[in-house]
Formats: C-alpha cells, structure tokens, sequence
C-alpha cells in the first residue's frame, strides 16, 4: 500500500512517499515501513530537492548538526555541516547546498526558514507510524561546549523543536541594553479573552461602554452570564477540521490560478495575499498581505476569479458556506506557492476509496479516452500523477507526482477534465485512484493504486 505523508510550515513542506510492509494496515494510520521518494520545498524556491532514503538520511542528519552548532553558541566550533552530499554553513544567512540523483541546489535560507525545516524534520522524527527504523546520525556536541554551554546544544529532532525556537530567537536577537518599567498610574484594565473569565477581587470593574443607537455590538460590555458573546465559528465558520478536504480545495487553486495567470513577468518581488476559499472550492475573497501585493494586484488573476461583490461583503455577514483560508504567494519566477493559513491536526487522504475492485478496473478502461493527449508531447520524461475519478467515472481530482509533471502539466487534459466535487473532497464520495503516465512517445499507462 502507497503512504504519503507531509509534513508542512508557512516556509517548508517536507513530503515523504512510501510503502507499508502490511504492519498496522487496518489502522486510520497504517505505518510507512520503507521510504521510496522525499522532497522537500522551500518558500521562495521554484525547484524542490528531492531524492531517496539515502538522500533523506544526510538531509536531516545535516540540518540537525547544523541547528545544534548555531544553539550551543561554541566559538570555535566550526558553523558547517556536510553529510554526504548535503552542506549546510554559515555565511551571512545559511546556505545549503545538496544534489542527489533527480536534483540539485543552492539556496540562501533566512534564520525563519531553516528553523521552519528544522521543525518540519522533527515533526517526522516525532511520527512514530512513518519511517521508525531510520536512524539519524546526529553528533554531540563537541567537548569544548561541556558544562553549562551543552546545556543549550541538545539536538534537534528530539522533540525539543519548541525550545530550540525559543533559544534561536533569543541567540539571534542582541540583548537589550535599558529596561524601562510601565508607569502604574498609567495602567489599564486587560481585556478579558473571554467573558466568563472570573475578575479578581482587588480589580476594579469594567466601565460599561456606551455606543451610539443601533451600533452592532459583537462584544458583551461587561462580563456575565446574560451577555455571553458569539462564538466566532457561528459567524465565520471554518474548514479546520477536515485536512482531507482543506487539501483538496487547495489543489484546485493550484490549478485554476496556473491555467488562469498568462502574463507572469514584470513581477519583482513576491506578492502575497490572505485567501479564503469556500467548500466548493471557489474564492470568495482575498485581502494583500503586502503592499506590492497591493499596488500589482490587477497583474495576477485573483480578481477574475472572485465575484464582483465578494470584497465589498460586510464582514459581520454570515457566509452561507463554510471557508478555509490561505496564505498564496506569486513568485518573480513565475512559481505560485500556496501554505494553509492554520496548521491542522492529522493527515490529509486521498479520499475515501472505493472498495469495489472490478469497478476500479473497468473505470480505468473508460479513463484512457478522457485523459490521452490530443497533441504531439515537448516534455522528454515521463510525467507521472495521481489520479481520482468517482463511481461513474467523472475525474474529480489529481496531483503531480514528480518534478516533469508539474513543469509539463499544461500539455496534459488532466486540467480540463478534472471537475472538483466537493462530497469527494469532504470524504463522503467513494473514490477510484490511479497512477497516470504519460511517456514522451505519447502512450499512455493507467494503473490502480494500491
């Protein structure tokens, strides 16, 4: 059985696909017993670096040596790392550099982003069901940090991630010199985050506000139990309990705004926007989360893609459909790079699958008209993706499976044919998956997943 785990920070997505050796398989989630693929993305970075378990190995054994030297502040101890084909040093930020069998980079991490694939790799190494066996060749610190120095030089990835965060923040920003004390006559009553909060004897009780007539008010004055405000999920529900179906919308931008956005130069830096999409998988809205977001919004196609009213909604309005939101960045090389706003809890599937093998077989018969290329193919490698289809055979969803197929994508019909429902993103709709390649001759080879 084919696993796929992910593991993902606003700067880095580490995704890991595997198999299982039968171990746990009628678990909800069964264990990833033998790695066949790693990538791992970078924001900012068109092109991810991807290799196999061996690649795999040196990456985090590197990139938790490296951390480890940065925490535990040893003058002399030499800021470099270089585990096999993988380099990390210090340098004005932090350069990695790697090359494996399918790739090869150089990148110049900002202190966010290595921390960001620090905790991406301890999330792995804290996931009991993905890759136990592995072993890590992560070193000590060296003897010159004994004492109260190796105190701070506890590796990363031994779910210390937390703290190593904390102590990266403070090592990184300089002291400061004057600590100036607040006023107590110019202190103010806190706010309270919820209105059941009990208030403290020796406080003084709020002073009811007053607001003109008419003014909505969403937050009660004072607390009590006659005034208990609105939850925020009753006016503005969100999709943060389902990162099945989160993950599905989140596709289905990917390859509307790619097929959408024509004219990608004149970019220089990156444009980032808030975006909120609803279970349909349609955006509803998008705020700029920059000012040349702002200034250069009508040079990408969110406009196009939002109805006429959406921005001009009153945020008080209760949305007649549940939205999640994302963090969407335009690249000035053309790269889009979508992250969820809210980490969520649990793994996303595939979707449900559907039981039925015989249909599975025979929908993989029909597929071959739906899915075969109408021109002559440019790409020279094959292209490989997953693919889903429902019962009556109408492809409802896919995903890129390596580097060519992401790069070629638009050769292929897979984006036109594909019509998202939301009942297969929400899990209730059975589905058949499939491996779709595509070789550079033009034939076409569709295999059921396992």
């Amino acid at each position: 059985m084919s696993i796929r785990r992910q593991y993902s920070l606003p700067n880095c997505t580490l995704i890991l696909d595997g198999i299982s050796d039968g171990q746990r398989a009628n678990e909800a989630r069964p264990l990833m017993s033998t790695l066949i693929h790693a990538e791992c993305h970078i924001s900012g970075q068109k092109k991810p670096l991807t290799g196999g378990m061996e690649f795999f190995q040196q990456l985090i054994t590197a990139v938790s040596n490296y951390t480890q030297e940065l925490l535990s502040k040893v003058v002399n101890a030499p800021t470099a790392q270089q585990v096999g084909n993988v380099r990390l040093e210090k340098g004005q930020e932090h350069r990695l550099t790697a090359q494996s069998e399918q790739s090869e980079v150089d990148w110049q991490l900002s202190t966010v982003q290595l921390f960001d694939l620090t905790e991406a790799i301890d999330q792995f190494l804290a996931d009991g069901s993905t890759l136990p066996t592995l072993l890590v060749g992560i070193q000590p610190a060296p003897r010159a940090a004994k004492g109260a120095v190796s105190a701070q030089a506890a590796p990363i990835g031994l779910g210390l991630s937390g703290l190593a965060a904390t102590a990266l923040a403070f090592y990184l920003v300089p002291a400061p010199t004057k600590i100036t004390l607040p006023d107590p006559a110019a202190k103010t009553a806190p706010i309270s985050k919820t209105a059941d909060k009990p208030v403290k004897s020796t406080d003084k009780p709020p002073t009811p506000a007053t607001s003109p007539v008419g003014a909505k008010q969403s937050v009660p004055v004072s607390p009590g139990p006659s005034k208990k405000p609105i939850e925020k999920s009753a006016i503005d529900p969100k999709i943060n309990d389902n990162p099945t179906q989160v993950a599905f919308i989140e596709r289905k931008l990917r390859r509307e705004i790619n097929q959408k956005w024509e004219d990608r130069k004149g970019i220089s830096d990156k444009l980032t926007y808030t975006v909120t999409a609803d279970e349909e998988g349609k955006i509803v809205s998008y705020v700029p989360k920059n000012s040349a977001a702002e200034s250069k919004k009508e040079q990408v196609p969110l406009a196009k893609m939002v109805p006429a009213d959406a921005e001009k909604a009153e945020a008080t309005e209760t949305p007649t459909k549940r939205t999640t939101d994302f963090s969407l960045s335009f690249t000035p090389n053309g790269a889009i790079e979508i992250k969820r706003d809210k980490l969520l809890s649990g793994d996303p599937t595939d979707g449900q699958p559907l039981a039925d093998a015989d249909r599975v077989k025979s929908l993989a018969k029909d597929m071959e008209d739906k899915v075969k290329l109408s021109t002559a193919p440019t790409f020279k490698s094959d292209l490989m993706y997953r693919v889903a289809a429902d019962e009556s055979g109408a492809i409802v969803d896919y995903d890129p499976l390596n580097q060519a197929a992401f790069d070629y994508e638009k050769e292929t019909p897979l984006p036109a044919v594909t019509k998202y429902d939301a009942a297969a993103a929400s899990g209730t709709k059975p589905l058949a998956q499939y491996t779709v390649v595509y070789r550079p001759d033009g034939k076409i080879e569709i295999k059921p997943r396992k």
